[in-house]
């Protein structure tokens, strides 16, 4: 499980990050997200998939929202957005299909409903970095923590 505990009064960013290693064509990212900023003020827990060039695939949580989208070089293009049930989002999925990007959520790991598709691919999924973060973009009298885990490994 990957903890991030807010610092008070301090704005900051943490996370992790594989190496260059993953292949989502044909294939699915899943991740469970225990607990999370839900309307703190700019605070934010999210997972990128980032390609060669800059080109990231992202879904990440922040003030109440989750969010989807892609970024290039550092410009990041919201594709959707849904209000956040830490319920009803637990677990989140980044999938690819016939030339097509999901994102997908579900309360159990099992029953997923697509929030967003893409197609054709906005960007090349071939190789991509797996990246978890959080943090905040301002400081926070009381940011609390936020919790990430079981990459990969659904409920059976």
């Amino acid at each position: 499980q990957f903890v991030i505990h807010y610092v008070p009064n301090l704005k900051a960013r943490a996370g992790l990050a594989s190496a260059r290693a993953f292949d989502l064509t044909n294939s699915a990212l899943v991740l469970e997200i225990p607990s999370a900023p839900q309307t703190m003020l700019k605070g934010f827990l999210g997972i990128d998939l980032n390609g060669i060039g800059g080109k990231d695939i992202e879904m990440f949580v922040e003030e109440g929202n989750l969010k989807f989208g892609v970024e290039n070089s550092g410009t990041f293009k919201e594709l959707g957005t849904v209000a956040y049930s830490a319920q009803q989002h637990r677990w989140w999925r980044i999938r690819e299909a016939s030339n097509t990007l999901f994102w997908e959520t579900a309360p159990d790991g099992k029953t997923w409903t697509t929030q967003l598709e893409a197609s054709p691919l906005p960007v090349a999924v071939d190789i991509l970095d797996v990246e978890i973060h959080g943090g905040t973009r301002m400081e926070q009298m009381s940011p609390g923590d936020a919790r990430a885990d079981n990459l990969n490994q659904p409920p059976p």
